[in-house]
């Protein structure tokens, strides 16, 4: 902090006009008086002439010589930002990993800073920021001999690299249709980091289809009950309980029904 005279008791103005029109003076090669410039500007004789002394404060804080004394200190050193760029980059964490929150980096770093402040700190220093990972999906075989027949064509149709400066290549998604599991990672900007391997989230490919006789209606279909079980939506419990299909009663074991309509066996709970 300055020391405390009554040179501090003029604002930043009135030091910048007694400075700059006696700079201005001396470098014309103007006769002048420093009383009457700093009368001019209503600073007083004695308090003008520590104005334009060599030693005097500048009128600017960008000019000040020695550390910078305002504002508060930084939460996060030049070390703070390596590690959190190591961790990020050199150690390979994994695209789940880089998948965090910045909260969530800042608490396994273990540093008492909120994920905003991380953010801004090595955002400012080294790009870093949240972006979409490239997906990279599963593709099957017939699909990728045609998508490779038809690169071959396209090739020999246009050999010439300046064919394909009209072309926009892009896996990005213009258009939304629902949750599409994109992964938001932290990365470097630019190309060369969007398609590092490390940076793409692969999609497994689909599970191999059961066999038909495997599933739950062909295993339902060799089953005793099946052979016994009415194939028509035409067994309907009586009033009682009782149920009207004969090959369900054998399969349960009930007996006739009686002629007046009262119930032979107990009521079937399915």
């Amino acid at each position: 902090m300055p020391r405390e005279t009554r040179y501090n008791i003029y604002d930043t103005p009135q030091k910048e006009k007694v400075q700059g029109a006696h700079e201005y003076c001396v470098a014309k090669g103007f006769p002048h008086n420093v009383s009457d410039v700093s009368n001019f500007f209503g600073v007083k004789d004695r308090f003008g002439y520590d104005l334009i002394q060599p030693g005097a404060l500048s009128r600017t804080k960008a000019h000040q010589e020695g550390n910078k004394t305002q504002g508060r200190k930084q939460k996060l050193s030049g070390a703070d930002v390596r590690e959190t760029d190591h961790l990020l980059e050199e150690s390979r964490v994994g695209i789940e990993a880089k998948g965090m929150s910045w909260d969530a980096v800042a608490w396994t770093l273990d540093r008492d800073v909120s994920g905003q402040t991380l953010r801004q700190t090595i955002g400012q220093c080294l790009q870093y920021g949240k972006y979409k990972a490239v997906i990279k999906e599963w593709a099957p075989e017939p699909l990728n001999k045609k998508r490779k027949k038809w690169s071959k064509d396209m090739y020999a149709k246009y050999p010439k690299p300046e064919d394909w400066y009209r072309v926009r290549f892009s896996d990005e998604m213009h258009c939304g249709y629902g949750p599409k599991g994109h992964l938001w990672i932290i990365r470097k900007q630019g190309n060369q980091m969007r398609y590092r391997h490390d940076n793409i989230q692969y999609r497994d490919p689909p599970p191999k289809k059961i066999p038909r006789e495997y599933t739950p209606g062909a295993l339902l279909a060799k089953s005793n009950v099946a052979r016994t079980w009415p194939q028509k939506p035409d067994m309907r419990p009586g009033p009682y309980g009782r149920l009207t299909q004969k090959p369900v009663r054998r399969a349960l074991g009930a007996t006739p029904i009686t002629p007046k309509g009262a119930p032979c066996m107990p009521r079937a709970n399915f």
